[in-house]
């Protein structure tokens, strides 16, 4: 009977955590706005992204 009930809590909690992050998540989200999230994801991709090498096609030929 006590592995029964350790198992419903367990449940439990996973539950309650996993809506209570998703409910926090939302409500920084929604602080944050759209705006700020992608500036600050245009940032990092800035900074994580490499830089292209140019390439001369003029002197390649078919």
């Amino acid at each position: 009977m006590t592995k029964m009930f350790r198992n419903r809590f367990f449940l439990q909690g996973i539950l309650l955590g996993g809506a209570t992050g998703l409910l926090v998540g939302s409500v920084v989200a929604f602080q944050i706005g759209n705006n700020r999230v992608d500036d600050a994801r245009h940032s990092l991709m800035r900074i994580v992204r490499r830089k292209q090498r140019q390439v001369d096609y003029t002197h390649m030929t078919v």
